[in-house]
């Protein structure tokens, strides 16, 4: 496939032929689909070695490449450090990015330098126990049900811009809390959600102010944006509530602060694989990623691939098919692949071994970066070649978690702290020094 149809939309008779390979792929994994969607790296506060920032960034320097790929994403960081204007970047991935130590790092690091944004696009329920966001509180009850791709669940649905909607007749509920600004910026919220035929009411609810009902009905499917007005830079509250005559459908909230800074969507899934996007309805993605406007969006897939057993061209086709998809929503943007973490497999008893799979995966995924233009950061390099999980998890803290798939609180903030020394490292201005 060409860097033509990469950067295109994507011909029919691929995308049939990956979800065909795509479903025997699934029956045969079965519940091991599953096997790296553990969520339990947030669970304690580890700290991280102190290495030096200077070596630690000409590691992830060592194992990136720009592929000059990130102009758009470096001018849009100069004008948000400049305060004129916002920066915002989309993150894809799997469980190594559903929690908040990874994305939570990088937006950090992100906003520290270039600006405060806010949380950006957040689920305003959870979809998961362990769902948690930087910068604003998420709490919900009753029963939503969280429709999204799973080993079990590959069917052709409108999961939009997250991969994942939230549904509820009656009596469910969910409330984002935002603490107070750290400037004057006031806030700006949006809720995205997706009217059906026989659809219900959601009740939406701001600080004190009267409750809004917004009806959720229409003789076709098509996604709804509500503009929520929030007064000030104080703390805010926004509720939804399933009101119970008929079925509503969320796709998220975005909670941006008005003015200039980094806005950083994290989107990861447990259990993840790059081509689920291809099971999200093809026409809201695309109006939903091209209405974020991000400069950056990054896939970060490949810790799943690499455990199954499917043709190594099967999982390229799908990842083109992934990225030139992307790359026609927001032709504009720079795009970053992010490749899987270092992950052994059981060799005997007490032993472990490379994964066969791992290296071709990394070698799919820097080859299709380059042809589309995209960065490529190997993270699997960056911990120190094959079987580094191990010596990660046998580090005082620990790095990696006993399962040596997924890393500890220390081992994201790692990687992220890497990849964000790669990310902004053609850049010339140095960093802002006014408190925000």
């Amino acid at each position: 496939m060409t860097a033509q149809v990469l950067r295109g939309h994507v011909p029919s008779h691929v995308v049939a032929h990956v979800l065909a390979a795509l479903v025997v792929l699934s029956l045969a994994d079965g519940a091991r689909a599953q096997d790296a969607g553990a969520d339990t790296h947030d669970a304690a506060e580890v700290t991280a070695p102190r290495d030096d920032a200077a070596e630690l960034a000409a590691q992830g320097l060592a194992a990136f490449e720009a592929n000059g790929a990130l102009s758009t994403f470096h001018a849009a960081l100069r004008r948000a450090e400049r305060g004129e204007a916002m920066a915002r970047v989309v993150l894809y991935g799997d469980s190594h990015t559903a929690g908040s130590s990874f994305p939570g790092t990088l937006r950090a690091r992100l906003q520290a330098r270039f600006g405060d944004g806010g949380p950006g696009f957040v689920l305003p329920a959870r979809p998961f126990p362990h769902y948690r966001v930087s910068g604003c509180t998420v709490q919900s009850g009753g029963a939503w049900d969280a429709l999204r791709v799973t080993a079990r669940a590959r069917r052709l649905d409108r999961r939009g811009l997250a991969g994942v909607v939230l549904a509820a007749n009656d009596g469910a509920w969910g409330e984002l809390r935002l603490p107070r600004a750290p400037s004057d910026a006031a806030w700006a919220l949006e809720l995205w959600a997706d009217a059906q035929p026989e659809g219900g009411t959601l009740r939406v609810l701001v600080d004190d102010d009267a409750p809004r009902e917004v009806s959720l009905a229409a003789a076709a499917p098509e996604a709804r944006y509500v503009s929520l007005p929030l007064a000030g830079s104080g703390a805010h509250r926004l509720r939804i509530e399933a009101r119970g005559d008929g079925r509503v459908r969320v796709f998220g909230a975005v909670l941006e602060r008005r003015g200039a800074g980094v806005v950083l969507d994290a989107l990861g899934l447990n259990g993840a694989r790059a081509a689920d996007q291809l099971l999200w309805d093809d026409t809201l993605f695309r109006e939903h990623l091209a209405r974020r406007r991000p400069e950056l969006v990054v896939l970060a897939y490949g810790t799943n691939e690499a455990g199954e057993t499917a043709p190594i061209a099967a999982y390229e086709a799908s990842l083109r098919a992934v990225v030139a998809r992307v790359r026609g929503a927001v032709p504009g943007a720079s795009c970053a692949l992010v490749g899987p973490t270092d992950r052994p497999q059981r060799a005997g008893r007490d032993g472990w071994a490379e994964r066969p799979r791992q290296a071709a995966i990394v070698d799919v995924q820097r080859r299709v970066a380059r042809e589309a233009g995209c960065a490529f950061f190997d993270t699997v390099r960056f911990q120190g070649g094959p079987l580094a999980t191990r010596a990660w998890a046998a580090q005082q803290p620990p790095l990696a978690q006993r399962d040596h798939v997924h890393l500890t609180h220390a081992g994201y903030r790692r990687v992220a702290e890497a990849l964000y020394a790669a990310l902004v490292a053609g850049l010339a201005t140095p960093p802002r020094r006014d408190a925000r």
